[in-house]
């Protein structure tokens, strides 16, 4: 599975509108490490995408929608539900942290009985807090 871009143009339809939790990795070609995040997601992507979405967002490129993530460093990695951002992951995260994290296991087990499950809003876990 790919890691399908977002813009300005599809970002309602591909984040608003989706009924799956959305993965946002936020990218800019002067991280190095982003390129890490993005292997990451893409193992996430093809073992977790009937589940969520997994989505690139180039900070360079879509200035006007940078400004509603607040970056503050990079590389970063923002989940979002209904519209609304969910969690946000700062640095390059050990894969089975996140999974568990971002809580996909639980998403995937409430989708096998029907239920759509949406982690709770805005929490950051402790051991990836920056202080800015």
């Amino acid at each position: 599975m790919s890691i399908r871009k977002i813009n300005a143009n599809n970002y309602e339809d591909n984040v608003i509108l989706s009924v799956k939790p959305v993965l946002i990795n936020m990218r800019s070609p002067l991280c190095k490490q982003c390129d890490d995040t993005e292997k990451l997601l893409l193992d996430i992507a093809d073992e977790y995408g009937d589940i969520i979405e997994v989505l690139e967002l180039s900070l360079e490129l879509q200035p006007e929608l940078t400004e509603l993530f607040e970056v503050r460093s990079l590389p970063m990695i923002v989940m979002m539900t209904g519209g609304g951002i969910t969690k946000k992951v700062y640095g390059v995260p050990n894969k089975k942290d996140f999974i568990e994290d971002m809580e996909l296991e639980t998403i995937r087990d409430f989708k096998s009985r029907g239920i759509n499950y949406h982690p709770k809003r805005n929490y950051i876990p402790d051991y990836i807090r920056n202080d800015f």
